[in-house]
């Protein structure tokens, strides 16, 4: 019988005693113990399965969906609940059976309307949010929606989107699926349809779709909110309210609303004034940024009933637990049924990293634009002293400036890399998709200001900095005589660090600044800085503008098909020379329409590369479509990673949707500058934020697995402070766990190289003093002259300018120190210190772990020291990684708990149940084998070697009285080891291999066999300690037999209380026990567990402090329960109406065919009418009813005849008539000849016959036929 250990469900693990010998004696052993058993863990392995196939489960109805879907692996193991809506009762056969609405968007649908007969604790209607990707079809799913709701009374919908265009898409996607409710195309509509009596009547219902920057906007009567509120009748309107394109809502500031968007804070007013809509938010890009999320009000995230009290407590905890919770939220989203998220597959596309290599002229070209932008930064700290500028706006503006040039300095390095990438890829047979952001029109519009004619390609970076020089470096005196200091350290435009410090706040310093205007005389010494900078700018060798050079060396513009929103570009003309010409004339419209018809080229195979930027690329398709000639597969280069996360996936979008007969292979590239990767990082940080809470899986946002480069964390926040207190200091020893020999330093302009860490520390001081970071308090005070002011880089110009022996320069810098001095005397030393804005103790803090800003500046580097401080910085946060992981706080992701046989100890029990949602806490005792045989470790030693020192290992000596044996596998770029034991399997702590080498020694595969078989057998059935052990049988500890505790369910409402039990007993738990993190188990094909590992001994104690908060709470529970309504039944009336296609004057009027359909629901009937000579002609028959809801007859009639200059009352023969008739166009001539062909009959008595009417002489109707002859007009 096999022993299952309990390590878990004790407090340390710890089953072994002092077997008799000494207390040092004991304690090693314990420590043996500790390391041999791995904290009775194992290492959780990171799940290579990012997506899984979709399959609904939900529903059997309906046709699957065409093309490959793919969900989250993570999301794909949550079922959604149970559904109770009967969504067939609203829906026609033929909607259902004919697939027009597919297995998937039924699903969509069907929880939609589920979800919206429940009532939040607030009192609001429960919202839902579809996060759908590109291929599956949110459009029809809103639409399926509409129609549920229209078919059961609510004829009143409101679709709110980005684009007046997207109204035609919308009405397209109602219309396939048979729903022909009226669309009403923006709020001005309503101005154009209100009379004196009111709205007309097609106006007063059905689909009002209007965009955001519609809702913002205001009108001769008032805000266009308002509008909207009124024609939906107040907060008594329970239809549908969609959000598509939901993250354009996002920038909510709470407590801030000044400082937000006015379309997050509209979105936000008008479900507070609809309490009752039922709101559906449409994104696959809804939450980039965990902050971006205050407008999804409706999902019951946070406030009553919740564990977060309100948006702002949601957002603190969110960014507290990281990106585990996030997973763990999206899943129980789904499990609620409020949340699906299904998308394209990228199973068949390919993902691949690009690092171009800079060359040695390329590197000396940006270490000039580094020297001279330093140069820059020392004149203007010169100029703004001896002008008194005002410093904070300037500063901003350099730093800002300075970030752009150096990020399309880099775009423009990749060119080279990019076009013989591009060659290669047409040269296998496949065509090329290139996008970027910017297309640096207003630097080419600017020198299109200087010189019309151009006759050489423009350098945007030259452009840039040239610019800057002439607008920004100050050369006037300025009226307000304050003594103003140098670009102050720190002092950005990044973000709201740069205020911090301030005394006088923000708004009383820009007011200062309005104040102090450049009046005075023009400074002499200031002009001559400024003329030699703008001349060292000129001589620059900088690259030409990237889209340009792009389209010059990929075959000009007939083989390049550009869809950029720039209207003007330089080219290559035949005889080689360069010139200036107009894409477009200013017209948007004929922009958009080039566009268009460059992406046709494209699509045709015309042209075989496209150039696409961001504010072109929105309704573009660029794959590999079935119906398109172009079959070629899609190469897809990024060669600018876009801020956003939403335009990141946008711009993979663009070559990957449906009906695509290849998927395209995309092809990141950057530069190995290490600055570069702050790009990386902001995208890679915000995708997995995306990923981890609208996919469940921080990997599942793009497909592409950019967790390397999420270096803004917490932990990069950490490790960037270390890293700096070391080089400031200038401290012998680097950080703990970083060696110097992984840091490859670089070598200087003179030859010499750091060879010891004190010498790379002071080395890197120059690189922060460049880069304009605050240091702490005293580290200034000693890097400064013993009686200056807080102000360290401004003495550093000082002592700069003595040293020169210039005589100008040392007067100016005397003249500094004086004033500088009476400055810190008439205000005090506390004041002194204040005059730098960010010389306080909260702003030095900020800076130090500033990772954003770090990356930013970073770029004004040079080349080498610029790679050499980066990969300081990460082999530090290398360290703080590892030291993360053997604390057991430490998540990759959705872990897959490894073992080669897992089954179940019993069935799942009910730890709580959520009082609100109704979902379950439950806890899933796991038995897990995690040993690992002899042949199993060959085999992944075979798969996974790729150093030298990967292999067996065996220990220097005996440990119980045995050798023990592991597997080690090499991290790539590290010195740590991945170890795997045969009883154990995968450690969850990774090993240096200074200890490596210390314990064990590498042995051959077959001398370790025999000893690794026994070891791998004996623990299946009894401990580590062998004889040693004065435990008996108690005693499980290393054995391969463990228990594993998983909790699924509603874990977010209890997270706080679960954390707090972890933090209590930390020091008692084992490690891996630590930290929550979120695990999957697949027990078989379909029994798969997902959810967080936790302390099985801690449940009750757990559930004990659920129970009491839940007491607490009883006196307000009732407040904090949601309620379900009971659903309204369909209204056959209004179903038969949605249904109903809309007629006009050609679907109305047209001849009855064998094969035509008929008009309405009901069937048309055939007749004849008698003509003038007693004969009989053929008649079509239609129903009153549906002639009645279209148009009014005889207005139709008389407008058409009197087209022909006749009024109605004139008609006499039927040859004037027939004169007249010809002289109409011929489709109008046709449509009169229909409609003296036609009688109306009233809609079918019980029997099924058609009623004729017969006008009445007062008016009324009858039951005969009117015979519609000209003498009726």
């Amino acid at each position: 019988m096999l022993r299952v250990s309990q390590a878990a469900a004790q407090p340390g693990g710890r089953n072994v005693k002092n077997p008799g010998g000494s207390l040092p004696e004991a304690r090693r052993r314990d420590a043996e113990s500790q390391e041999l058993e791995g904290d009775d863990s194992f290492a959780e392995e990171v799940s290579k399965e990012v997506f899984a196939a979709y399959v609904c489960r939900s529903q059997s109805k309906g046709l699957d969906h065409p093309g490959d879907i793919a969900e989250a692996a993570s999301l794909a193991a949550i079922p959604l609940p149970p559904s109770r809506f009967p969504l067939f009762d609203s829906l026609p056969s033929a909607i259902v059976e004919g697939g027009k609405l597919s297995k998937l968007q039924l699903e969509g649908v069907m929880y939609a309307c589920q979800a919206h007969t429940s009532i939040l604790p607030n009192g609001s209607r429960q919202g839902f949010y579809i996060g759908d990707s590109t291929g599956v079809g949110k459009g029809r799913q809103c639409s399926g929606i509409i129609l549920d709701s229209f078919a059961r009374g609510r004829r009143k919908h409101v679709w709110v989107s980005t684009s007046e265009d997207l109204s035609l898409d919308a009405e397209r996607d109602l219309r396939d699926i048979d729903c022909h409710v009226n669309v009403i195309r923006n709020l001005q509509s309503l101005d154009r349809e209100m009379k004196a009596t009111g709205l007309s009547k097609d106006f007063q219902e059905g689909v009002l779709f209007t965009t955001y920057s519609t809702l913002v906007s205001t009108n001769k009567k008032g805000k266009r909110l308002d509008q909207l509120v009124a024609w939906c009748g107040g907060e008594s309107f329970d239809g549908v309210l969609i959000f598509d394109e939901a993250h354009k809502s996002k920038n909510f500031v709470v407590g801030k609303e000044g400082a937000s968007s006015k379309v997050s804070v509209t979105v936000i007013q008008i479900q507070e004034l609809l309490p009752k809509a039922r709101v559906v938010y449409c994104s696959a890009t809804g939450v980039s940024e965990i902050g971006h999320c205050a407008y999804m009000t409706r999902m019951g995230l946070w406030g009553p009933g919740t564990p977060f009290k309100d948006f702002e407590y949601f957002v603190e905890s969110m960014k507290k637990r990281g990106l585990g919770f996030l997973e763990m939220l999206a899943m129980e989203m789904k499990a609620s049924g409020f949340y699906v998220s299904r998308g394209l597959s990228f199973k068949q596309a390919e993902f691949l990293e690009l690092e171009c290599k800079l060359s040695e002229h390329q590197m000396q070209v940006y270490d000039d634009a580094v020297r001279l932008w330093s140069k820059l930064r020392e004149d203007l700290a010169l100029a703004l002293n001896l002008t008194k500028a005002p410093v904070r706006d300037l500063s901003r503006t350099f730093w800002s400036c300075q970030q752009r040039f150096f990020k399309m300095l880099c775009i423009s390095l990749k060119v080279p890399t990019v076009v013989a990438e591009a060659k290669d890829a047409l040269a296998n047979g496949n065509c090329v998709v290139i996008g970027l952001q910017t297309t640096g029109e207003a630097s080419l519009d600017k020198e299109l200001e200087k010189d019309e004619k151009i006759s050489d390609f423009v350098s945007t970076t030259k452009e840039m900095l040239l610019r800057f020089i002439e607008t920004q470096f100050p050369i006037r005196i300025y009226e307000d005589q304050t003594l103003q200091i140098n670009l102050a350290p720190g002092a950005s435009s990044e973000g709201p660090a740069s205020q911090a410090g301030t005394q006088a706040g923000p708004s009383s310093q820009s007011a200062a600044a309005a104040r102090a205007t450049p009046t005075g005389p023009i400074e002499e010494n200031c002009l001559a800085m400024r003329d030699l900078l703008i001349e060292s700018a000129c001589d620059l060798e900088l690259p030409p503008n990237v889209l340009d050079e792009l389209v010059d060396q990929l075959g000009g513009p007939s083989a390049v098909a550009e869809m950029t929103g720039r209207k003007g570009r330089v080219v290559r003309t035949a005889n080689g020379s360069i010139q200036y010409e107009l894409r477009v004339k200013s017209e948007a419209s004929e922009l958009d329409s080039l566009n268009t018809s460059e992406c046709k080229a494209f699509m045709k195979g015309q042209k075989l590369v496209a150039i696409v930027s961001d504010a072109a690329s929105t309704g573009i398709s660029l794959h590999a479509d079935q119906r398109v000639e172009n079959q070629r597969r899609r190469v897809h280069l990024t060669i600018e990673l876009p801020w956003s996360a939403d335009k990141a996936i946008q711009q993979l979008g663009r070559s990957h949707r449906s009906n695509q007969t290849s998927a395209p292979l995309y092809k990141l590239v950057t530069t190995d500058l290490g600055g570069e990767k702050r790009f990386a990082s902001a995208v890679a940080r915000r995708l997995q934020s995306l990923g981890a809470l609208t996919r469940g899986d921080r990997r599942a946002a793009s497909g592409v697995d950019l967790s390397e480069w999420n270096i803004d964390s917490p932990l990069g926040r950490k490790a960037l402070k270390k890293m700096y207190d070391a080089i400031i200091e200038g401290s012998s020893r680097l950080p703990n766990g970083v060696r110097f020999d992984d840091l490859n330093p670089f070598s200087s302009y003179d030859g010499s190289q750091p060879s010891t860490a004190t010498e790379l520390n002071t080395a890197m001081q120059e690189c922060v003093t460049l880069m304009g970071v605050n240091v702490s308090e005293s580290t200034r005070k000693r890097a400064l002259v013993s009686d200056a002011p807080d102000n360290g880089a401004l003495y550093r110009i000082v002592s700069e300018l003595i040293a020169s022996k210039d005589p100008l320069k040392v007067q100016l810098a005397t003249e500094m120190m004086r004033q500088v001095r009476q400055a810190s005397a008439a205000a005090g030393a506390g004041d002194a210190a204040a005059t730098d804005d960010l010389s306080t103790a909260e702003a030095v803090g900020k800076d130090l772990s500033d990772v954003k800003r770090f990356l930013n500046r970073l770029l004004g580097l040079p080349c080498r020291k610029q790679n050499v401080l980066f990969n300081y910085f990460v082999a530090v946060l290398a360290a703080e990684v590892r030291a993360a992981k053997q604390e057991g706080k430490y998540s990759e992701g959705v872990s897959d708990l490894p073992g080669t046989d897992v089954r179940r100890a019993k069935p799942p029990e009910v730890v709580w149940t959520d009082p609100w949602s109704g979902l379950a806490t439950k806890r899933h005792d796991l038995i897990v084998d995690r040993g690992v045989s002899f042949e199993a470790a060959v085999a992944q030693l075979e798969h996974e070697r790729g150093e030298p020192r990967d292999g067996f290992y065996m220990s220097n000596r005996e440990w119980f009285g045995r050798p023990m044996f592991l597997m080690a596998i090499q991290k790539p770029g590290a010195s740590a080891f991945v170890v795997t034991r045969p009883n154990t399997g995968k450690s969850f702590f990774e090993m240096d291999e200074d200890e490596l080498a210390d314990k064990y020694r590498a042995m051959e595969p077959d001398k370790v066999q025999a000893g690794w078989t026994a070891m791998y057998e004996r623990s299946l059935h009894s401990c580590l300690h062998g004889a040693a052990c004065t435990n008996g049988r108690s005693c499980a500890a290393g054995m391969r037999v463990s228990e594993v505790t998983v909790l699924q369910g509603a874990v977010v409402p209890i997270w706080g209380t679960l954390e707090q039990l972890l933090d209590k007993y930390a020091m008692q738990l084992n490690k891996s026990d630590r930290g929550m993190r979120v695990v999957r188990v697949e027990l078989n094909d379909t029994d798969k567990v997902i959810g967080i590992r936790y302390p099985a001994y801690l449940l009750e104690e757990v559930k004990a402090l659920v129970t009491a908060a839940q007491l607490e709470r009883a006196a307000w529970s009732k407040t904090t329960q949601s309620t379900v309504e009971p659903v309204r039944p369909v209204d056959p009336k209004a179903l038969a109406k949605a249904t109903r296609p809309k007629l006009t004057m050609l679907s109305f009027f047209q001849p009855k065919t064998a094969d035509a359909p008929t008009v309405g629901p009901l069937p048309a009937v055939a007749n004849t009418m008698n003509n003038s000579k007693g004969g009989t002609i053929p008649v079509r028959t239609v129903h009153a009813s549906a002639a009645v809801d279209s148009i009014d007859l005889k207005q139709t009639i008389a407008g058409a005849v009197g087209q022909a200059g006749k009024r109605p009352a004139q008609a006499e023969t039927g040859q004037k008539d027939a004169k007249r008739k010809r002289s109409l166009p011929t489709q109008q001539t046709n449509t009169l000849h229909s409609m003296f062909k036609t009688k109306i009959v009233a809609p079918a008595n019980a029997t099924g016959s058609a009623r004729p009417i017969r006008k009445a002489a007062g008016g009324s109707s009858e039951q005969s036929p009117i015979d519609l002859t000209e003498s009726d007009c």
